[in-house]
């Protein structure tokens, strides 16, 4: 009602709408008759509850946000703004539950608001000392002293002197409530909701009131708890093939270890500590291949037909998995069409992937006495998170995306999609046509890298200027953007004139037509997945996980981040806004991650080991860049550089960095050298000055086979580390993975070796958290760096650069990243 600046009515607006990620709730700004009024006058936070808004004067606000600006801290919007609209929206108070009521002294509290509030004893029997019935309350199961609509209430006015601790950001069981009173209605159903019951998880088992007996501590602790899927008619016989179009019922649920369980291995196991107070609400979505799915509970759904196969179906439902006991079970049909009938599981975890199965079946064609041996493998579980982090969410709001949508390859032609963008909800399991297929994609990627090599070697010059010094400076008065759609330009003069002659070169214009090209390509128009990326605000995030076993043809390295989404008109300028690099926050699964956990250990803690180019001579760039980086990388934490005089010549202190890394653990392992194929057409790494001197380079055979024990980061900053033909993987890239990397940063062409030594230092100052004390995504850190580099410079040099793999690994303890919890 104040006329607040367009950025600061978008922040609040953004934070109210956190709600609709449960709640079939929406708020949109507008001059016609608003229902919710927001002002910042005096008088503290505070809002109506419910329809009373419904009631209050046309020129009066029904919000109150004292004092809240454009830098009013992301805490106070996370902790006010969704406290408020939670207000709006009919909730109470928390601490006013007739159980937390209880724990206050009522004469301390008297004294305490009447000091620090001015409020009257009446005001505060009302405000805080009179309990809601709870016969009044819809949804709420009891009182939650983390819940975001719970304000702290201090230890001194506690009966037991121990505080209430409030809430700072709506939490599962919030959520959970919200979906209760505000039901969604799933695109693709039809006729009344479910019953709420069965939606929701079923009754739970009555639990024991009275005193536990004491435990026997020579009795073995009870059995963890774990994911099963398990045939009924097989329950005694789970070895017996299936009959080949023979209908059966299938099971799935979460709890007590089931004997006949087609899902093996500890991958499978849900910790007790894993789950919330509230539960753990989990959305399963069912993709058959040569088998035939049928809906038993009211809970599952089917859908059939797709964009790709009219006659294909899949299958979803929400599972609660409780705190303890077991999950309700969830029922469907199966019928295998064929000897290789199989079924893929994708199960979400609030907002991420959280595991894929595939069970492959044991099927015998009982009309000609024959059956699949019971000695194949039955299952395969790919653990993509673990369950205590798949809700970690960003310490800043400028590092915390409008939205994330996950496309999954499942087959030729299919992906599935899940997530949102805003308040825009893309349905769980929904089915989405994204071409796989080789052939047509082989042209329109061969013709996007030479048009990526092209540009390099014409814009080198444009590239290269970024001055060391003068940037690290920057760096420490590092601003952070807000604002995707409107991004702060602190570029001078001499680097916008730069980028304005770069914007019309016809070789960039080349790379933006084949980037639109493969765009295209990949997701054609008139599809409906194209007009949800078309859609896509600025800064969304977009995960896409194609790995080797998913059913189409495998593309390990995909150079996402030059998809271009803008015409590309001869002559006109390039917007570089529109490569998808400098667009989205791009995340790109392509192997099986070999260590599900986020943590890459500390940086005062956990090794960066540094393997830099040795080669001396003043007409080598790298000879001096390579000197910069090694004075700078002191700043980052443990770095462990080399050559550093340890070994008897500096190539056998590279190769036994490389096959046996001195300093342990390993967190990231960076290589600064050129990379190309030697005489005989081999990958080879030159560290040194002669190409064909052995002592300066590293032929394949010397790059290593064991197994990095703490699965590192490995960023390899030399030429054309990535790229690679669509029928091939990258040599180096494939070779890390072998090794059990848990993610790869790699270059799409040659690289101008300044600029690569400037995009390394950018980097590592916001992974190493330099630029910002608190822990960062590697994938945002990449993020970062790429917007770094066009905000200050006007260089999209950074574009040139992909990441592959786990998008959220994070220089910190698995005990920090807890800290990250969506609350």
């Amino acid at each position: 009602m104040d006329a607040p600046p367009a950025d600061l009515r978008k922040r609040i607006l953004l934070h109210m709408n956190a709600w609709s990620r449960t709640a079939s709730v929406k708020f949109v700004a507008t001059k016609t008759d608003p229902q919710v009024r927001i002002a910042r006058d005096e008088g503290g936070y505070w809002s109506y509850v419910g329809t009373d808004i419904l009631h209050v004067p046309a020129d009066r606000q029904t919000m109150n946000l004292e004092g809240f600006t454009i830098e009013t801290l992301d805490s106070e919007f996370y902790r006010v703004v969704r406290h408020e609209t939670g207000h709006t929206l009919g909730f109470p108070h928390e601490r006013m539950h007739r159980a937390l009521v209880a724990r206050i002294n009522p004469k301390k509290a008297i004294e305490f608001f009447k000091r620090t509030q001015g409020w009257s004893a009446e005001e505060v029997r009302d405000q805080v000392l009179t309990p809601l019935e709870e016969s009044s309350l819809m949804g709420t199961p009891g009182a939650g002293t983390s819940s975001i609509m719970s304000y702290q209430i201090p230890g001194e006015i506690a009966k037991n002197g121990q505080a209430i601790i409030g809430g700072t950001d709506i939490t599962d069981s919030d959520y959970a409530r919200a979906s209760f009173i505000y039901p969604k209605v799933r695109r693709g159903r039809s006729g009344p909701p479910a019953d709420r019951s069965s939606a929701e998880g079923g009754p739970r088992k009555p639990r024991k009131t009275m005193p536990p007996e004491p435990r026997d501590l020579t009795s073995p602790p009870p059995p963890d708890r774990r994911i099963s899927f398990w045939i009924s008619e097989r329950e005694k016989a789970p070895q017996r093939p299936l009959d080949l179009g023979q209908t059966y019922m299938g099971n799935f649920r979460v709890g007590d270890p089931v004997a006949a369980s087609m899902i093996r291995g500890t991958g499978a196991i849900i910790p007790d500590s894993d789950i919330p107070e509230a539960g753990l609400l989990t959305h399963w979505a069912l993709i058959p291949a040569k088998l035939e799915l049928e809906a038993i509970d009211d809970s599952v759904t089917v859908k059939r037909g797709g964009e790709h196969d009219p006659g294909d179906h899949t299958a979803a439902f929400d599972l609660l998995i409780p705190p303890s006991a077991d999950s309700r079970t969830v029922r469907v049909r199966v019928r295998p069409l064929a000897a290789d009938a199989a079924l893929t599981v994708l199960i979400y975890a609030r907002e991420k992937l959280y595991r894929e199965i595939r069970i492959r079946f044991l099927v015998g064609d009982k009309a000609q006495g024959a059956s699949t041996p019971a000695a194949s493998a039955i299952a395969k579980d790919v653990s993509l998170a673990t369950l205590a982090q798949v809700n970690v969410g960003t310490m800043h709001e400028w590092t915390t995306p409008p939205g994330v949508i996950t496309l999954v390859v499942v087959a030729p032609g299919t992906a599935m999609a899940f997530g949102n963008a805003g308040a825009t909800i893309f349905p769980p399991g929904e089915k989405v046509f994204m071409v796989t297929d080789k052939a047509a994609l082989t042209n329109p990627l061969e013709a996007l890298r030479k048009a990526t090599e092209n540009f390099r070697a014409k814009a080198t010059s444009y590239l290269n200027d970024i001055d060391p010094a003068e940037m690290l400076d920057r760096l420490n008065r590092f601003r952070p953007q807000y604002n995707w759609s409107s991004l702060v330009d602190y570029a001078d003069r001499s680097h916008c004139n730069s980028w304005n002659q770069t914007a019309t070169l016809p070789e960039l214009h080349n790379l933006a037509f084949y980037g639109r090209k493969l765009y295209n390509s990949l997701f054609p128009t008139g599809k409906p997945v194209r007009a949800w990326l078309d859609a896509l605000p600025p800064g969304q995030r977009i995960d896409i996980v194609w790995r080797p076993d998913s059913g189409a043809g495998w593309m390990p390295h995909v150079p996402w981040e030059l998809l271009y989404c803008g015409d590309a008109d001869p002559g006109a300028p390039v917007d570089a806004t529109r490569f998808w690099g400098l667009r989205y926050r791009i995340g790109y699964t392509a192997y099986d991650p070999y260590s599900p956990s986020m943590s890459l250990g500390r940086p005062e803690e956990s090794w960066c080991s540094s393997l830099l180019f040795f080669g001396d001579s003043s007409k080598e760039p790298a000879t001096a860049e390579a000197k910069w980086q090694k004075q700078i990388w002191t700043s980052l934490g443990k770095q462990w550089v080399v050559p550093n005089g340890a070994g008897p010549t500096p190539k056998s202190e590279i190769v036994r960095e490389l096959t046996n890394p001195s300093q342990t653990p390993v967190g990231v392992l960076y290589l600064f050298c050129h990379y190309g194929l030697n005489a005989a057409n081999l990958p080879v790494l030159r560290f040194g000055l002669d190409s064909s001197d052995p002592n300066d380079v590293l032929t394949e055979t010397e790059f290593g086979t064991a197994e990095f024990p703490s699965c590192p980061l490995v960023f390899a900053n030399a030429c054309s580390t990535g790229t690679a033909s669509v029928y091939a993987v990258n040599d180096l890239e494939k070779s890390f993975f072998d090794r059990h990397c848990r993610a790869y940063i790699g270059t799409e062409s040659k690289v101008p070796v300044q600029m690569a030594s400037r995009f390394a230092a950018i980097f590592f100052r916001f992974l190493f958290r330099i630029v910002d004390p608190q822990p960062m995504a590697a994938g945002e850190s990449m993020v970062q760096a790429r917007l770094f580099m066009w905000c200050h410079y006007k260089n999209i040099g950074a574009l040139l650069y992909s990441y592959v793999n786990q998008y959220d690994l994070y220089m910190a303890s698995d005990a920090e990243i807890s800290q990250l919890q969506k609350r």
